[in-house]
């Protein structure tokens, strides 16, 4: 058998190949940091957006242009998922909260079908994780990252909806979390969806009312409107939120 010659590196190639990695390191450390500081003005510069009638009433912020129902579809940002131009935010907290144009929309259930997830009127740490995850920001991806966008199913008897989003934990783990529920329609009111039961399903593990979802399930969602095949709710004074089919 024949033995190869153990390979030997001079220090003179051994301090390159290390200064090399250091700049590597330090780029991207820079680089991370950087994307974190990005996306977390971004979020602070949504969440100064007023969406409520009262506060928009004295307040120049609220003042947007009224955009097309095509028009909010397309401000969605295909590689984020999310809103992020100020105005067209605006615009759709002006949009979500107006009478419907059409139909006494409001006043309807809505029919049976997937909707995506479009917009929030309220930003927090998930907004900031979709933006640093488009950008490819290390610590995003190898914590607790947002796969798709969630989805609303209102099933075929026009009553119960589920809701679910899926995430991936560690770049290994998928993780689903999923809200059922059922439309209570009220007489000459908006119909609210609310929750009934909550589970996570982690890996092969299902996980029953895990604690913080069952805390947020306790809001109903109050049916803003239902209009060329866009839902809007308004969840307590936590703020307003829009799905959509994938076609109007």
């Amino acid at each position: 058998v024949q033995i190869k010659p153990p390979i030997h590196v001079s220090r003179k190639e051994m301090s390159r190949l290390l200064r090399k990695l250091l700049n590597v390191g330090a780029v991207t450390l820079l680089y991370n940091g950087g994307v974190h500081h990005y996306a977390e003005h971004r979020m602070s510069k949504m969440a100064e957006i007023p969406w409520l009638s009262q506060e928009c009433s004295a307040n120049d912020e609220c003042s947007a242009a009224e955009l097309t129902t095509a028009e909010l579809r397309r401000s969605v940002s295909l590689l984020t998922g999310l809103v992020e131009n100020l105005d067209d935010r605006r615009s759709w907290n002006r949009w979500l909260p107006s009478p419907p144009t059409k139909t006494n929309d409001a006043l309807k259930t809505p029919p049976p079908g997937e909707y995506t997830f479009m917009y929030r009127s309220y930003v927090n740490f998930e907004e900031a994780g979709a933006m640093k995850k488009a950008l490819l920001h290390i610590p995003t991806w190898w914590g607790f990252v947002q796969t798709k966008r969630g989805k609303i199913i209102v099933n075929p008897d026009g009553n119960s909806v589920t809701n679910t989003e899926n995430f991936l934990l560690r770049l290994r783990t998928p993780v689903s979390i999923t809200w059922n529920g059922r439309i209570v329609k009220k007489l000459g009111k908006p119909h609210t969806i609310e929750w009934t039961s909550t589970s996570m399903t982690m890996g092969d593990t299902v996980i029953p009312s895990p604690p913080a979802s069952e805390k947020l399930r306790k809001i109903p969602w109050e049916i803003l409107k239902v209009e060329d095949g866009i839902m809007g709710f308004r969840r307590g004074d936590i703020g307003m939120l829009a799905y959509a089919t994938s076609k109007n």
